[in-house]
C-alpha cells in the first residue's frame, strides 16, 4: 500500500518514526520534501496523490501546503488520516475525517498512526488501469484529465519514450538530472536524422516558458549530430516560447500534437519555411535628460530593478522585468521624444504589465502620480503616467473586464 504524507519542516522527527513503523508493516510511503524534480513539483505532488491508497496529514497550523494537498486528497477521492497535535484548530469540513490526536511520544504516535492507517486500507477508489501500449496510455491522458495527474513527470517521459519506440525511432533517455535541458536522444527510422527531445509534464493551465526553448536550442547546438530540437508538454506555449522556436530548430509539441504525429514527417512538417526576422522585442531605450532624476523615479516609483550596464561613453541606465526585457535609460541633454506634458495614449508609449492592478493604482495615488485611467472607456485594466520626460507610460493587467474602483 501507498502512503502520502503530508506535512510541515517541523514534524520531520514524526515523520521519520511513522516512516519506520509503515515499512515495518510492508507500505511505500511518499513525501514531497523528496520530490526529485523542483520544476515539476506540483506535478508530483498531485500525481503521488493521486496515485496513494492512504494520505496521512500532519496538521500544525495553517501551513498552506499540507491544506492544499488535503485538497487534492479529498478532490481525488483518496482515504485521509488527519494528524494533530492537542488544542489544534480544525476547520469544520474535516470534523468526519478519521482523525489521530499526537501524545507527544513518538513510537507510541508512530505506532498509532500506523495501525489507523491499516485500518484504511482497501478504502481508496483509485483503481491502477493497464494499458496494451504506451500510445494507449497517452491517448487515456489526454482525454482524460484524472489519468493525465495521475501520472509522475518522470512516468510521463517514459511513456513518450516508448511511443517513439513503438513509431520506429531508436532511444536513449539521458540520466535523471535537474533541467539539463534533453531527456531524450531519438533516431529517426526515416532518414537517421537525430533529434533531442524534452519532455515537460505541467498542469493544463500552465505555459511552457520561452526559458526552456533557450535551453533546448542551446543543447540542440552542443549535441553532436543534432539536427532538431522537440518539445513535448502537456500544456501549452507563451508566446514568446512559439517565436522563439520558429526563429531556430525547434517544433513545439502539445501530447495532442504529439500523439496525431504517425511520422517524422508529422511532427516536424507544420515547422515553417521562413523564419521570423525577430525573435521577441529585448528593449526599450528612452532618452532622458536628468539621468539622476529619472533613475529614482523608475527604481523608487515603478519599482523596476536597476542592473548593471556596459561601460558605454555617455551615462545611462538599465532596469530588467522578471521577463528577461530591459528598459534603458540614456542621457540627452538636447532634449527628448516628448515636450507636451498632457498624457495622451496615441503618443509614443511603452506598457508594463502587472499582477495585482488595485494594489498597484492604489500605490501609485498615494504617491501622487497623475493617472490617466481607461480613457477611452473600454473596460481594460489599464492606466497611463508620465514619467519625468513626459514619456508616456502605460500600466496594464490581466484581470476583470471592467476597473474595480468604479463600482465604488
Amino acid at each position: 500500500m501507498k502512503v502520502f504524507l503530508a506535512h510541515s519542516a517541523r514534524d520531520r522527527d514524526l515523520v521519520a518514526a511513522v516512516v519506520t513503523h509503515l515499512g515495518n508493516d510492508g507500505h511505500e510511503t511518499v513525501r514531497p520534501d523528496e520530490m526529485a524534480s523542483p520544476s515539476n513539483v506540483l506535478s508530483e505532488i498531485s500525481a503521488a496523490l493521486r496515485s496513494a491508497d492512504v494520505v496521512v496529514a500532519i496538521v500544525a497550523g495553517t501551513n498552506p501546503n499540507v491544506f492544499y494537498e488535503l485538497g487534492l486528497a479529498a478532490g481525488a477521492g483518496v482515504p485521509i488520516l488527519i494528524v494533530a497535535r492537542p488544542g489544534e484548530a480544525l476547520p469544520a469540513d474535516l470534523a468526519s475525517v478519521p482523525y489521530v490526536q499526537l501524545s507527544g511520544d513518538l513510537l507510541r504516535d508512530g505506532q498509532t498512526i500506523a495501525r489507523r492507517v491499516k485500518d484504511l486500507e482497501g478504502l481508496s477508489s483509485s483503481k491502477t488501469v493497464k494499458f496494451l501500449s504506451a500510445e494507449a496510455a497517452l491517448r487515456a491522458a489526454n482525454q482524460d484529465p484524472a489519468v493525465l495527474e495521475a501520472l509522475t513527470p518522470s512516468e510521463f517521459e517514459r511513456l513518450v519514450a516508448e511511443l517513439f519506440r513503438e513509431r520506429g525511432y531508436e532511444v536513449s533517455r539521458t540520466p535523471p538530472a535537474r533541467d539539463s535541458g534533453v531527456d531524450l536522444v531519438v533516431r529517426s527510422p526515416e532518414d537517421g536524422q537525430l533529434l533531442v527531445v524534452e519532455v515537460k509534464k505541467l498542469s493544463r493551465q500552465s505555459r511552457v516558458s520561452v526559458e526552456a526553448v533557450r535551453r533546448l536550442l542551446g543543447t540542440v547546438s552542443l549535441t553532436s549530430g543534432a539536427v532538431l530540437g522537440v518539445l513535448v508538454s502537456t500544456s501549452g506555449f507563451t508566446g514568446a516560447a512559439m517565436a522563439l522556436a520558429d526563429a531556430g530548430p525547434v517544433v513545439l509539441r502539445t501530447l495532442e500534437e504529439f500523439l496525431a504525429a504517425k511520422s517524422k514527417h508529422d511532427l516536424v512538417e507544420s515547422k515553417p519555411a521562413e523564419r521570423r526576422l525577430a525573435e521577441e522585442l529585448h528593449y526599450v531605450s528612452l532618452p532622458v535628460r536628468d539621468l539622476e532624476r529619472s533613475v529614482r523615479f523608475y527604481r523608487d516609483v515603478l519599482k523596476l530593478e536597476c542592473v548593471a550596464r556596459p561601460s558605454f561613453p555617455f551615462p545611462g541606465a538599465w532596469f530588467s522585468l522578471p521577463s528577461g526585457q530591459h528598459l534603458r535609460l540614456v542621457l540627452n541633454t538636447a532634449g527628448t521624444f516628448r515636450s507636451s506634458s498632457t498624457i495622451d495614449p496615441r503618443d509614443s508609449y511603452f506598457a508594463l504589465r502587472v499582477l495585482k492592478w488595485r494594489e498597484t493604482f492604489d500605490y501609485l495615488l498615494s504617491v501622487g502620480v497623475e493617472l490617466v485611467v481607461d480613457p477611452y472607456m473600454l473596460g481594460f485594466l489599464q492606466l497611463y503616467l508620465l514619467d519625468p520626460d513626459n514619456h508616456v507610460v502605460e500600466i496594464n493587467a490581466l484581470g476583470a473586464s471592467e476597473f474595480e474602483a468604479r463600482s465604488e
